[in-house]
């Protein structure tokens, strides 16, 4: 569990609980562990992209779709609905 949603710039979870933008506190994202959930949602697992690349390789790409949720990165682009299947 990790408290590192920054509510003032993240949406508002949904009915399900999904968080269609999702932004995070840097200094406070485990980022020693290889996934989190957070607190307000028990149901989403955040995964690190070392691990999510790692899960991706033992079950094959065909199999697993990395979906971008936040970067430090201003550049990069989060996937539209991260947890939206």
């Amino acid at each position: 569990m990790a408290d590192c949603l920054d509510h003032e710039a993240s949406s508002a979870p949904d009915e399900a609980g999904e968080i269609w933008r999702a932004v995070f506190v840097p200094n406070r994202i485990p980022s020693d562990a290889p996934c989190f959930r957070l607190t307000d949602n028990q149901t989403f697992v955040y995964w690190n992209g070392r691990a999510a690349r790692l899960i991706q390789t033992l079950a094959g790409a065909e199999s697993v779709e990395l979906r971008l949720v936040w970067s430090t990165d201003p550049t990069a682009e989060p996937h539209p609905r991260p947890m939206g299947f």
